[in-house]
């Protein structure tokens, strides 16, 4: 009874550790600039090494906790596909955060189930397999399900050109103030869009535009006559 408590508190340690190492990769990588906008994730480590230690539950657990970080870092702007996505509106905010659990928790779940039931016969070829089960998993299952589910909400966010997508909208020329630290626009400036339309613009956040009132025209003075010059006359001899 002792080895059993004692390989339950072993396993629920392991969980803690790779769930707390999926937030911080997560965070980590969403740091990562590249050219495409999207996020390259290097949390699925810790999750298929937790599966493989721990089995199924283990897998589930940090799953969960991948899917979780993937939410946080779109409310606070940290991916900003996903952020346009939850603020489009309430159904597709709804099942974007289903698609970020279902993906991730499938993920650990399929790696887990593919080591356990190949690691008696070879071990080396479990986790090989295992390791490339869960991103095929991961990127196919969020591929499908936003197919299937949010393709209607992708097709309203291409249309509207909306302007969540600050910072990969290349076609959009910006003028104005700058956050340097973070490298983001940030405060009062000007957008020229692809239509030539300009926009005075404040903005308070990465993915946060607020379109600033044009200020009153002064009425225009009416001009003075001008006065004619006086002829001077000659002085009299």
């Amino acid at each position: 009874m002792t080895q059993r408590n004692n390989q339950h508190v072993k396993n629920l340690t392991i969980i803690a550790i790779c769930s707390a190492l999926v937030v911080a990769l997560q965070f980590f990588s969403s740091n990562i600039s590249n050219p495409f906008g999207v996020n390259f994730t290097l949390a699925l480590t810790p999750i298929i090494l937790c599966g493989a230690l721990t089995g199924l539950k283990g897998g589930i657990v940090t799953g969960m906790s991948f899917g979780a970080i993937t939410v946080i870092n779109a409310v606070i702007s940290r991916d900003i596909w996903t952020a346009a996505l939850l603020q489009l509106n309430s159904k597709t905010c709804v099942f974007t955060i289903l698609i970020c659990f279902i993906k991730a928790i499938a993920a650990g779940l399929v790696s887990a189930l593919i080591y356990n039931a190949l690691k008696k016969k070879n071990s080396f070829l479990a986790i090989i397999l295992a390791s490339a089960a869960a991103p095929i998993v991961n990127t196919a299952l969020f591929i499908l399900l936003a197919l299937t589910v949010l393709s209607s909400s992708f097709a309203e966010l291409a249309a509207s050109g909306n302007a969540l997508f600050a910072g990969s909208d290349k076609d959009i020329i910006y003028y104005g103030e700058w956050d340097l630290k973070n490298n983001i626009r940030h405060g009062r400036g000007i957008q020229v869009w692809p239509n030539d339309e300009k926009y005075k613009v404040y903005l308070t956040n990465v993915n946060t535009l607020e379109k600033i009132p044009d200020e009153p025209e002064k009425p225009v003075e009416p001009e003075k006559p001008v006065e004619p010059e006086k002829t001077v006359e000659p002085e009299k001899p």
